[in-house]
């Protein structure tokens, strides 16, 4: 129970923020298609529409579930897979009524449902483990405030435990039932900055709580828009952490993953097994066989360190759990002996020609090692 918590209306939340951009000069059109988009040459922008052409300087995808409806049309795919989501209203229940103040919001992380008051009678909206994509093979161009059909049996087993711990649903009438989509992405979070390998492009997609995360990301996406970077790191939700091996139907299966797991914690060196391995490198067996245990690096499976013994399994724990010791060996053999490391997860590029080093001088605030043979480490500036 969160105290500081609450919910807001998203049609009205839509409403007032297309009514202040309105008053700050930006026009809305509503219902009107977009059917193409070109980029001209020096970088531009033509939104084809079926009332028209809207030409602009950058394009934000900001499109929800049909986020790769538009995203086809510059020709990018982006790592968003929509799943079904189902809650119901209820009719209304007197304790409500008579208790006199606004019942809590709940989320229940055991029963995998959550519980807010509407008007007088209650929103109950479940997670259940026979969960469901949707859209995959296309999405209808007619579905605009439409739903999916509701499928009740799908999620009876966490319906029992709402029971159980709310006894007021089991006398209470179902007023009506809601399905419908919510877009994931691999990791949860959503992508929002530019779009890799376009020009004057961006997105603000993958938000799970849709427009009440419009907000907070929005002054995010601005900043970066008329910036080039925000006054946060935003690595964490930028559009680029994702490359080539983020397919659909990996996408798909980390969604279904993460939507199982909604009101589970994800704990530190907790590596759930969806859509792996994804990629691999020919060291990958022969550290398997020496007992590797494996993190993930944008796709790429990498040792964390060799398991003790086949059996070695670490609890999960936001402290410190019975690798840290297995890791603390590893490092101390490093240290006094030698190590070998697989770094499958980095780039490498090669830099020729007489004023490399004068190059890698101002790009590094360190010094660039000039010896064959030998590594050093620096930082990338910017042109802060």
């Amino acid at each position: 129970w969160d105290p500081l918590d609450g919910d807001i209306d998203p049609a009205q939340l839509c409403q007032a923020l297309a009514f202040h951009a309105r008053k700050a000069g930006a026009e809305v059109y509503r219902n009107t298609p977009v059917t193409a988009l070109t980029q001209h040459k020096d970088d531009t922008w033509t939104v084809h529409t079926k009332h028209g052409d809207i030409d602009c300087d950058i394009v934000v995808n900001a499109c929800g579930y049909r986020v790769n409806e538009v995203g086809s049309m510059m020709g990018v795919h982006h790592p968003v897979a929509s799943m079904e989501h189902q809650y119901f209203l209820t009719e209304d229940i007197p304790a409500i009524v008579e208790a006199g103040h606004r019942m809590p919001l709940l989320r229940c992380p055991i029963s995998d449902y959550y519980s807010r008051q509407e008007k007088n009678g209650l929103l109950v909206g479940f997670y259940e483990q026979d969960c469901r994509t949707w859209g995959m093979d296309g999405i209808d161009p007619n579905f605009v405030n439409a739903l999916c059909p509701d499928d009740l049996e799908r999620v009876m087993d966490v319906l029992e435990g709402a029971f159980e711990r709310m006894p007021a649903l089991a006398e209470t009438g179902i007023r009506s039932i809601v399905n419908g989509p919510i877009t994931y992405t691999i990791d949860g979070a959503p992508l929002v900055g530019p779009i890799p390998g376009k020009r004057n492009a961006f997105c603000i997609i993958g938000l799970r709580a849709g427009l009440g995360e419009g907000g907070g990301h929005g002054w995010l996406l601005a900043q970066q828009i008329v910036h080039g970077e925000a006054q946060y790191d935003t690595w964490v939700i930028d559009p680029r952490r994702f490359t080539g091996h983020a397919n659909v139907e990996l996408t798909a299966l980390k969604a279904i993953e993460d939507y199982q797991n909604e009101f589970r914690f994800h704990f530190p060196h907790e590596h759930r097994p969806a859509a792996r391995p994804a990629k691999t490198t020919p060291l990958t067996p022969v550290m398997a066989a020496e007992g590797a245990e494996f993190t993930v690096v944008n796709g790429w499976e990498r040792v964390d360190y060799i398991k003790p013994s086949p059996d070695f399994h670490p609890t999960l724990s936001f402290d410190f759990d019975e690798a840290f010791d297995v890791v603390a060996a590893e490092v101390k053999n490093v240290a006094e002996n030698v190590g070998l490391c697989e770094v499958n997860g980095f780039n490498r590029f090669e830099i020729t020609g007489s004023d490399r080093h004068s190059f890698l001088d101002r790009m590094f605030c360190g010094v660039v090692t000039r010896r064959d043979g030998r590594v050093g480490l620096g930082y990338l500036l910017n042109h802060r």
